[in-house]
């Protein structure tokens, strides 16, 4: 059983917008699946482009 956290910095402001990031655990290994800016950008990736 492998475990994934969704994570998002809760510091937006107008001009600093919330980062996401979605890491794995595969294994002993923690593992980055993805990570943007924003959540617009981070929807992009769903989509299988680069945020």
């Amino acid at each position: 059983m492998s475990r994934t956290v969704l994570g998002l910095d809760a510091a937006w402001t107008a001009h600093q917008p919330s980062g996401v990031a979605l890491v794995q655990e595969q294994g002993q290994r923690w593992h980055c699946l993805a990570v943007a800016p924003n959540y617009a950008s981070f929807l992009t990736c769903a989509e299988g482009r680069a945020a």
